[in-house]
């Protein structure tokens, strides 16, 4: 569970560091990179994963996904040249 919280605090580093551009596409892509290795340690430690096991498994990975769209959206629809 160590890296799913790590996954999770990493992708809402770049909530507050947004002004600064290039944070948007690494700090969630750094989230997802580290969900997939909590997503594999999770399924390898239980006996018979069910579908909801999947779900909770894959949260930080769709969280980091989730995070780096509405954060384009936001700088789309509020950047003024």
């Amino acid at each position: 569970m160590r890296y799913s919280k790590l996954s999770v605090i990493i992708t809402l580093l770049s909530v507050p560091t947004m002004f600064l551009m290039i944070t948007i596409l690494i700090f969630p892509a750094i989230g997802f990179l580290i969900g997939i290795k909590a997503y594999k340690q999770y399924l390898h430690e239980r006996v018979s994963p069910t579908d909801r096991t999947y779900l909770f498994a894959a949260f930080p990975m769709i969280f980091a996904v989730v995070v780096c769209i509405v954060e384009l959206w936001f700088v789309n629809m509020t950047y003024r040249a």
